[in-house]
């Protein structure tokens, strides 16, 4: 049980705004990013007195270009040409059955 002058890390990170979510604040513990009193600290669970002084090691957040990367994929698609099965199926019997009838 945590105490009352004491909260969970991510929790704490969330509330003071050095995270933009609890998601984000386990995230940053977890990869080691986070310091507490001079103290990397790696369990978001952590109990940590509310007057700690928490430092991110990196403030960079990862950016995500997710339209960028949509142009990228649509670039390097190909479109092939769609050849229904039923025209597929009555080639390769006709050849077949030509072959047969030779």
């Amino acid at each position: 049980m945590v105490a009352r002058d004491k909260k969970r890390l991510d929790v704490l990170m969330a509330e003071q705004g050095l995270a933009p979510s609890r998601a984000r604040a386990q995230a940053l513990i977890l990869a080691a990013k986070v310091r507490v009193d001079g103290q990397v600290e790696t369990k978001a669970g952590t109990a940590v007195a509310l007057d700690s002084k928490i430092e991110e090691l990196e403030r960079k957040l990862p950016q995500l270009n997710v339209k960028e990367y949509m142009e990228e994929l649509d670039r390097a698609f190909t479109e092939r040409s769609f050849m229904p099965l039923d025209d597929v199926w009555e080639r390769e019997l006709g050849d077949l059955f030509s072959d047969l009838g030779d």
